[in-house]
């Protein structure tokens, strides 16, 4: 019988096993979504037991990788917003990699697709 019994009702495209090292302070989603290439607004609706302020030993169900960008701005809050400021995105393909992120406005260091 497998360690990890996936129960959420999204597809589980991969799982990442993640491992703190003792030395390290404190791993969030963002910095695990932007070390592995993926969306951190995917993390918290794939995993039910995930907190986001600090990892721990888990098991991660994530979305394929993509290339990503952190928002890194205020002025960049809403989706609409951000593509804009990209330039050569739409809002459907944005929605389309970052289904999770919804029209909500994007928080400042999160991570998102954008290819």
């Amino acid at each position: 019988m497998p360690d990890h019994v996936w129960t959420n009702p999204y597809p589980c495209d991969q799982e990442i096993v993640f491992s703190r090292s003792p030395s390290a302070y404190r791993v969030t989603c963002d910095a695990f979504a932007l070390q592995y290439n993926i969306p951190s607004a995917a993390l918290e609706d794939l995993n039910d037991n995930v907190d986001c302020n600090g990892l721990e030993d888990i098991t991660i169900c994530a979305p394929l990788l993509c290339q990503v960008r952190v928002v890194d701005d205020i002025t960049r809050s809403s989706p609409q917003q951000f593509i804009q400021d990209m330039g050569n995105l739409t809002l459907t393909q944005f929605m389309s990699w970052n289904p999770s992120a919804g029209m909500r406005n994007l928080q400042y260091g999160e991570v998102v697709c954008i290819g």
